[in-house]
């Protein structure tokens, strides 16, 4: 994992594989044989989840979609397949050639392969994983070169294979641990091409739904960088992003389809990327904002989620306080979540709350779905989870059973360290 999403369960490694999956599964039906026979086999055994998940595309995009169903076959079958919207795998499919040059059953065959390769899940290809997203971004590089060349591709095919071989970077730097972070440069390369594309005037492309989704993806792409290179200034390049995506829905009326409007987890993603900069306060607005809609849906886990990251930036604003009331409203509400328990834990145990301390723990590692043997990597806790290194401080104290400052006689106030 490369990121977190906080209290949200899925980290920005799980989240680039699905940030645009279902939206287009036609594409998933045309890559792998060109006759509409391979959706079965692209989506495992969960088309239906596919095409249901196809029928409610708005304005949320995927993210909203694969957070609230959980399904493992769902995750399976989306991890890192783009939302693309239809592109051809047979000559009789292709938009009509703009060049002099139609493509050859070489450069099909590519496409397909390509597109097949990407939608393989790397969890299932184990160490073969990397070398297989290698050959599907040789293949997309091929392909873009001959579409974007003499073939004189459509717009929206060039738009489409570019998304296709940015998420194939994006994944072979997930694969690594976070250790290319080159691969994600490259990919947010792809992506700026995609938004001068498609800002280009006259494709008419800047008010389909595409166009913010395009800047969420860019974002992901910034977080790994800023990963991998420690890079603060892409933190803030990331927010810009997530802003900007999330200005384009609030300035647009909701879908017509769906009546949605702003993406709940992305403003999750902000509202993380405004805490790694320590910019607390404007996080708590999107958390909110994201607890209140994903509440109104009825998405009660993502609220649950939402909520939890605003404990977390409490703390880190050093409203220790107000933390510990959101913290034990959502151990109460969604007791199984792990953040929650394991924040609990450490809080009290500044506050030389042993007993409550020891039984918050105990219930993590015991009771909670995620349990707590990665909460005892503080490395991860900051790094991954970033969690705010005021209440970092506070769970090293607790691991390692130091006496609390509030039994030494010493001020002690949660929150502040």
């Amino acid at each position: 994992p490369l990121a977190h999403t906080s209290a949200v369960n899925v980290s920005l490694y799980y989240w680039s594989g699905l940030v645009s999956a279902f939206c287009a599964p036609s594409i998933n039906q045309k890559v792998a044989d060109g006759d509409g026979n391979a959706a079965a086999a692209v989506a495992s055994s969960d088309g239906s989840a596919m095409s249901a998940s196809a029928s409610n595309c708005g304005r949320r995009s995927v993210m909203f979609m694969v957070a609230s169903s959980g399904s493992s076959t769902v995750a399976a079958a989306a991890a890192t397949v783009a939302a693309w919207r239809s592109l051809p795998a047979t000559a009789a499919e292709l938009s009509p050639a703009v060049g002099p040059v139609e493509p050859s059953p070489e450069d099909l065959g590519l496409l397909r392969t390509a597109f097949s390769k990407l939608a393989a899940d790397p969890r299932q290809l184990g160490a073969r994983a990397r070398t297989e997203f290698e050959a599907a971004e040789m293949a997309f590089s091929q392909v873009i070169a001959r579409w974007e060349g003499p073939l004189r591709g459509t717009v929206a095919d060039r738009v489409q294979l570019r998304l296709g071989r940015a998420q194939t970077r994006i994944t072979i730097n997930d694969i690594t641990g976070g250790k290319l972070p080159e691969k994600a440069e490259a990919a947010v390369e792809d992506f700026n091409e995609v938004v001068r594309v498609m800002e280009k005037e006259g494709t008419g492309a800047k008010g389909t739904f595409d166009y913010p989704d395009v800047f969420v993806r860019r974002a992901l792409a910034k977080e790994e960088i800023a990963y991998g290179r420690r890079d603060p200034t892409m933190w803030a390049a990331a927010a810009e992003d997530y802003s900007r995506a999330i200005e384009l829905w609030r300035d647009g009326p909701p879908d017509p389809a769906t009546g949605l409007g702003v993406n709940p987890m992305v403003l999750n993603f902000r509202g993380n990327t405004l805490s790694q900069l320590g910019r607390f306060e404007e996080a708590l607005a999107d958390y909110r904002e994201a607890s209140e809609i994903f509440a109104k849906d009825r998405q009660l886990r993502q609220a649950s989620l939402s909520r939890s990251n605003e404990g977390l930036a409490l703390f880190g604003a050093g409203r220790g306080d107000e933390a510990l009331l959101i913290m034990e409203a959502v151990a109460r509400r969604d007791p199984v979540l792990t953040d929650p328990h394991v924040a609990l834990a450490a809080a009290y145990w500044s506050q030389a709350e042993i007993g409550r301390a020891e039984e918050q723990w105990q219930f993590a590692c015991e009771k909670s779905e995620g349990g707590c043997s990665e909460y005892k990597d503080l490395e991860w806790v900051q790094n991954i989870r970033r969690w705010p290194v005021n209440l970092v401080s506070q769970l090293r104290a607790f691991l390692r059973r130091e006496k609390p400052v509030a039994v030494t006689g010493a001020a002690s106030s949660v929150g502040i360290v």
